[in-house]
């Protein structure tokens, strides 16, 4: 709550600063309003979640690793000596390793000078919507003279996928400062109409985790006195996450371009870059597959829109 209340705060004193420069350096007063709406797509760094789907799914691809842990989970030494007579690891995985990305729309009420300065406020939805998922296989068989077993073939399966989906609301303002005020008529039409944005807002969402994962170790064979051996470990789980991200103040910088289409009415463009991140809080109904964490949510977004005059 002391962030909102000082994010706030910020954002009323720079609206009333500006506000005041534009009419001691004699712009005018606003005198005009406008609504904006449009969609936006943004790329989010998500650097906490990469390396977490890193360090999960990477050591998948790990066979040295998975075969030491089979053979750990099998009591190792009784395959010393014996010969190895048939090997097969497959794997296959897939998942986010850099920005994602997400969709949204915008909501903007604009403050105006004749001069083509701008004081916003704004809200932005985004989704964010991404998934992790891989399994792999690993069969070893054994045969020759070799301690309690004739002959022996171990079998190891995994397969995991995690989905993730998170909703990011923020509210705050921003000003729009024209590139090439005061020179208008020694320009190119085109370049009259860019401007630099600065801003900064509140976010903050919700979102939801599943997990599943199944998960197969096995041997297979015949013991020393010629009886079958058939050893197994098997499980599965099914698991749900709430996400609360905290709210934070963020902030952006970028460049637009606002063309009138007719009187009252613009189409404008936007590419900013956002600073942002968020605390991220996990409750469930199962083995916590990953904690309470800082994420990175910096990152470009562009936007697409129509001004209205009212």
């Amino acid at each position: 709550m002391k962030k909102l209340v000082l994010v706030f705060c910020i954002i009323l004193t720079l609206t009333l600063i500006f506000a005041g420069d534009l009419q001691a350096a004699d712009f005018g007063l606003f005198d005009d309003y406008q609504f904006m709406a449009g969609a936006m797509y943004t790329r989010p760094e998500m650097s906490g979640f990469t390396e977490f789907f890193e360090g999960e799914y990477g050591a998948m691809a790990d066979e040295n690793q998975v075969f030491a842990d089979l053979l750990d989970n099998f009591n190792g030494e009784d395959f010393e000596g014996a010969e190895m007579s048939g090997y097969s690891f497959r794997y296959n995985t897939d998942y986010p390793s850099g920005p994602m990305d997400s969709f949204g729309v915008y909501l903007n009420l604009i403050n105006s000078t004749e001069f083509g300065y701008r004081a916003l406020l704004n809200y932005d939805l985004f989704r964010l919507d991404f998934n992790a998922r891989g399994n792999n296989e690993l069969s070893v068989k054994f045969d020759g003279d070799f301690e309690n077993y004739n002959e022996a073939e171990l079998i190891y399966e995994n397969s995991s996928e995690i989905d993730v989906e998170m909703l990011i609301h923020s509210f705050g303002a921003e000003y729009h400062f024209p590139f090439f005020s005061g020179i208008d008529n020694q320009l190119p039409d085109l370049l009259r109409f860019f401007n630099f944005n600065v801003g900064g807002a509140y976010y903050w969402g919700y979102g939801e985790m599943t997990s599943s994962e199944y998960k197969l170790e096995q041997l297979i064979g015949e013991d020393s006195y010629g009886d079958p051996v058939d050893r197994r470990y098997e499980s599965s789980s099914e698991n749900s996450y709430d996400l609360t991200l905290a709210g934070s103040p963020g902030y952006k910088v970028g460049v637009g371009f606002d063309y009138p289409l007719q009187q009252g009415m613009m189409v404008s463009a936007g590419v900013n870059y956002r600073v942002l991140e968020m605390d991220i809080e996990t409750s469930g109904n199962g083995d916590e597959i990953i904690g309470d964490m800082t994420e990175d949510f910096s990152g470009l977004e562009m936007k697409l829109g129509l001004f209205y005059q009212f």
